[in-house]
């Protein structure tokens, strides 16, 4: 089906790549390449309260990957909504998660929004839960 995807989905796919790709490795440097560094931006984490702007949700990546050991996250079913410099994908994350000694599972329907800066597509949005 990828052969089917226009260039501008295939881009938007590897910013989401990138995003899953950081958050797995747990390296905050990465995902602070991801993000729309403007304050407008949003993050929700599952039951968890909405952050807003860039400092208030790389803070919560810290908190993440600092209490977090190791990561495994599989993306399945993502599917791809885009306009000129707006881009909606959905999908499902699987995730497997050490934290203290202790091995977490969970599977979430995400929806992460990313805007179009220069020549590279940020997150904008990232609203994962139920």
């Amino acid at each position: 089906m990828q052969e089917f995807l226009s260039e501008q989905q295939k881009e938007i796919l590897e910013a989401n790549r990138s995003f899953y790709s950081a958050f797995e490795k747990l390296s905050l440097e990465q995902m602070k390449q991801c993000w729309d560094p403007g304050p407008d931006c949003m993050c929700i984490h599952p039951r968890q309260p909405a952050l807003v702007g860039f400092d208030e949700i790389m803070e919560s990546w810290r908190l993440i990957f600092s209490g977090t050991s190791y990561m495994e996250i599989d993306v399945k079913d993502a599917t791809v909504m885009a306009g000129m410099d707006l881009a909606v994908v959905h999908c499902i994350e699987s995730v497997m998660a050490v934290s203290g000694g202790q091995t977490n599972r969970g599977q979430v329907r995400a929806t992460n929004v990313f805007r179009k800066l220069d020549d590279s597509w940020k997150m904008i949005l990232h609203h994962a839960g139920g």
